[in-house]
């Protein structure tokens, strides 16, 4: 049975009905979310719902990582590697043991590989655990970091290095950690209070990394993007600053490599027009031989559908103030927080898909006898809750007196998303077409990550999707037109011998082709022989896809 959209009701249709209508109507269209396979795995009683963890490897396998929650000795504790293949036939299992204090805090793969970092806690001890896709051979390297790191926020691995970075006494630092030899060296040339990591970039084909930064230097006036290329030795080959005049500021960058011409580098992010956190737009650079041949900028303003996630009404409004805004010579004031996906080379276009967000604040009150009763909130996955409160002394005014009894903490609670934006450019650096998949709503994400996934059909369509509420929010676009508008499905079935009390969606991901993978748990009612019924708790994995049948345009005219 099929589903679909119409005045803002759900119609249920038969197969032979649909294939009926598109007899007699050609024109009709649908499109249908469906779940193509779902496996569960029964969990323990006491088992964590962190313990498991789920990666899309880069030859289409399904990675999934369990942490066992029983230590196998006061030193140690029992992970279990699992690889699954597009069926969800499992390929193999491994296990391996790791320190009992030890935590798993990033992952990366290659076409070989897949890697995890682990560290202990409070201390400067990592093992980087390096498992064979094919054979499933486990390797396991120990090293000890100069240094105590915090917040270790980038985790990647060139040949036989790994490189780590975060920050010690505020500072940016980078760590290249040598399995061969078990040393680990800093990085020259980052170390620098002014200066703030924003990605690293592997470069296989030069055998080089590559690390952007952002400089903040408000003395010397030294404000935007800096590349430092690094040598397989940890030498420093180049440090190369993005050129970009005065009233714009480069505040992120994404890096793309083609393999027409190893010597040209591309680079797309957003800019401020001062040292305003929030942007103003995109800029889209090239580099050949690490020297800048263009920038070239696109105002918000200028993108035809970046106001389509605004109700009717309030994008006429917004629309209209912009122009007023414009008319008289001033700069536009659409400022936004963006968060820039990996660029992806797609039939000779860059794709760039970023999401619009703003951090959401909790204000608590408490005085001097106890604390006003905020708890934290676990979070799903290797990392830590992103927790980084923001101790404000405001002061409660009575009458013309402060009663310093009282304190307002200032606690990011989350992130709201308003939208993602699409973008298309050629090699040029000219903006092909844009488009918008509006968010909204209640939707509060503990830890900024990318939200959106993306699938390519070979007719140019693109299909968007996140998980929320149990739900999953689809849009089909083609350039930019919408050829589906947003919708929302529930892929929970009801099985025959037991139903879902409870779903939990804890991620997604684009797996391959228009299928795309979701995980989470599920609370099970099962109806035994007696005839009364149980309960108990899975983990499950759902593959999905997205069929997009006879699907027409249905977008809408915009003013």
């Amino acid at each position: 049975m099929y589903l679909f959209l119409k005045s803002s009701k759900w119609f249920v249709i038969d197969k032979r009905f649909t294939l009926l209508l598109l007899i007699l109507f050609p024109g009709f269209s649908f499109a249908q979310l469906d779940q193509v396979k779902s496996i569960e795995i029964q969990m323990e009683k006491h088992s964590n719902d962190r313990n498991y963890n789920v990666h899309v490897l880069k030859d289409n396998s399904i990675m999934l990582v369990t942490e066992n929650d029983h230590a196998t000795s006061s030193k140690y504790k029992r992970w279990t590697f699992s690889k699954y293949d597009t069926s969800f036939a499992v390929q193999w299992q491994k296990e391996m043991e790791i320190r009992f204090y030890y935590s798993a805090i990033k992952s990366y793969d290659n076409d070989n590989y897949f890697y995890i970092l682990f560290k202990e806690k409070e201390a400067q001890k990592v093992t980087v655990v390096r498992i064979d896709y094919k054979s499933g051979d486990l390797e396991s390297f120990d090293g000890v970091l100069p240094t105590k790191i915090e917040d270790i926020n980038e985790f990647k691995v060139l040949s036989n290095m790994a490189l780590i970075a975060g920050k010690i006494n505020q500072r940016p630092v980078v760590m290249a950690f040598r399995f061969f030899d078990k040393k680990i060296q800093v990085l020259p040339a980052l170390y620098d209070k002014n200066m703030q990591l924003n990605n690293i970039n592997i470069n296989d084909q030069k055998n080089i990394v590559d690390i952007v930064v952002a400089e903040n230097n408000k003395k010397k006036n030294k404000l935007g993007l800096k590349i430092k290329s690094y040598a397989y030795s940890g030498k420093l080959l180049q440090d190369v600053t993005l050129s970009a005049p005065k009233n714009k500021i480069l505040q992120t960058g994404k890096i793309s490599h083609t393999t027409a011409n190893e010597n040209e580098d591309f680079m797309i992010g957003n800019f401020a027009d001062s040292r305003n956190e929030y942007t103003l737009g995109l800029y889209f650079a090239k580099m050949n031989n690490n020297e800048q041949q263009f920038i070239k900028y696109y105002d918000f303003a200028e993108l035809k559908n970046f106001f389509n996630y605004l109700k009717p009404k309030n994008k006429i409004r917004t629309k209209e103030r912009l122009q007023r805004r414009l008319a008289m010579g001033k700069q536009s004031n659409l400022r936004y927080k963006l968060l820039i996906h990996n660029i992806v080379q797609h039939n000779n276009e860059f794709i760039l898909v970023a999401e619009a967000y703003y951090p959401e604040y909790k204000t608590n009150m408490y005085n001097s006898y106890g604390y006003g009763g905020y708890g934290m909130n676990q979070l799903y996955g290797y990392q830590n809750p992103f927790y980084n409160p923001s101790y404000l002394y405001n002061g409660l005014y009575n009458g013309n007196n402060i009663n310093r009894n009282y304190r307002n903490d200032r606690i990011l609670e989350g992130y709201k998303y308003s939208h993602a934006i699409v973008c298309s450019f050629n090699m040029n650096g000219d903006l092909l077409w844009d488009n918008c998949f509006p968010i909204g709503g209640d939707l509060l994400n503990k830890t900024l990550e990318e939200l959106v996934k993306v699938a390519f059909e070979e007719d140019g369509k693109m299909i968007l999707m996140y998980p929320h509420d149990d739900k999953m929010h689809t849009e089909v676009i083609k350039g930019g037109e919408v050829i589906a508008e947003k919708e929302k499905f529930d892929i929970n079935k009801i099985q025959t011998d037991q139903r879902i009390r409870s779903s939990d969606i804890i991620s997604m991901q684009h797996w391959y082709n228009n299928y795309f993978i979701s995980w989470g748990f599920r609370e099970m009612r099962r109806k035994n022989n007696d005839e009364n019924f149980s309960s108990h708790k899975v983990f499950y994995l759902s593959k999905i896809t997205y069929h997009v049948n006879n699907l027409a345009s249905n977008k809408k005219e915009t003013k």
